[in-house]
């Protein structure tokens, strides 16, 4: 028998193929291609830092191994994940995940989701995260064409806003859970707002130079052609969403995780010490 193809036999085969896709995919897929088990791991050791960060400020040497079961118990890696894949679950269609899904499983997708999780992880070691500051005053002062593209990129998933305002919810959510753990912040919630908005322009400098000096980190191996592919897919419905699907998942996360440690510290605190 001869096998006879026309077009409109590929575009029905192709149709079928992406409503099997689409039915079969879910936000758990969407994680796996981000690789986001591993930058859920980063996020866990980071919270050991800001948990004996929290110690050295709150309660010097008191903490030991019980503050740190707590902080573990707080930045489980397994719940940062469940938190992200509900966050996904809610805010992307199953249109927008077999393209997400498709845009990080091929050849330049892929090499950005590894790129940006070796990075993550460099920079937390202090060393590198100075090195990598250091390397991107550099760049900028050379005028360094780089600089412009990673600006783009920023400006397109709105990087700086949307961090900025993640930390102060999250600053804001630490005193709430002082409150709550009994430390005697002799401020109402207005006083709360008007003390963590105090901190943005600090936290909004300090963010602005941290994107950059990470993003100037992660993507040196990567050419600009294969940078302008990321900024074009970030550009797309599918790559909107995610960004925005992120944000939200990280937001209610770092609320959650910063309120229980608010709650936490105040425990192994003198409950009778203004602060």
């Amino acid at each position: 028998m001869t096998m006879r193809t026309s077009l409109f036999s590929v575009a029905c085969v192709a149709g079928m193929l992406w409503a099997n896709i689409a039915h079969a995919v879910g936000a758990g897929d969407v994680l796996q291609a981000l690789r986001f088990s591993q930058i859920a791991e980063i996020l866990a050791e980071e919270g050991q830092g800001h948990g004996q960060s929290i110690q050295d400020q709150m309660f010097p040497g008191r903490g030991g191994p019980s503050w740190e079961g707590v902080v573990g118990t707080i930045y489980d890696a397994d719940r940062l994940q469940t938190e992200m894949q509900d966050a996904l679950a809610v805010e992307l269609s199953e249109e927008d995940m077999v393209a997400i899904i498709e845009f990080f499983q091929g050849e330049t997708g892929a090499q950005f989701v590894v790129l940006e999780e070796e990075a993550r992880r460099a920079m937390m070691d202090d060393a590198a995260d100075e090195a990598a500051r250091a390397t991107y005053a550099q760049m900028a002062a050379d005028e360094d064409p780089r600089v412009d593209i990673l600006r783009k990129f920023i400006e397109v998933n709105n990087l700086v806003d949307l961090n900025v305002a993640n930390a102060l919810n999250a600053n804001f959510a630490f005193y709430r859970g002082l409150e709550e753990g009994g430390v005697p912040l002799q401020m109402g919630e207005e006083d709360m707002l008007r003390e963590v908005w105090s901190q943005e322009a600090d936290i909004r400098a300090d963010t602005t130079e941290w994107v950059f000096s990470y993003l100037a980190l992660a993507y040196a191996p990567a050419n600009d052609a294969d940078l302008q592919s990321y900024i074009d897919f970030s550009q797309s419905p599918a790559g909107r969403s995610l960004n925005i699907a992120l944000f939200a998942g990280f937001d209610r996360s770092f609320s959650r995780v910063s309120r229980e440690m608010g709650f936490a510290a105040a425990r192994f605190m003198d409950a009778g010490e203004d602060i």
